[in-house]
């Protein structure tokens, strides 16, 4: 189990966070790691996500963390069509 704390990020845009770490679990499973280091690497991911977007303005409530917020660059897995 994580137990990690981290600095309260005040911010108005977190809608999807949910859904968001969700994926970023899957997607961190589907690269081979293992269940706990996933939900680290996810949890890390939500975080910075989160801070990356909490000065932006999108409409007048609630928006959305900044999903495209890039920690690691993207990269291609073996095999991989294209």
């Amino acid at each position: 189990m994580l137990n990690k704390e981290s600095t309260r990020i005040r911010i108005r845009n977190l809608y999807g966070t949910g859904f968001t770490l969700s994926s970023a679990i899957a997607g961190h499973q589907g690269l081979d790691a293992a269940s706990p280091h996933a939900l680290g690497l996810a949890r890390d991911f939500i975080l910075g996500a989160l801070a990356a977007g909490a000065d932006v303005t999108t409409g007048g409530g609630n928006g959305p963390l900044n999903h495209g917020f890039g920690p690691v660059p993207t990269r291609r897995l073996p095999g991989a069509a294209g």
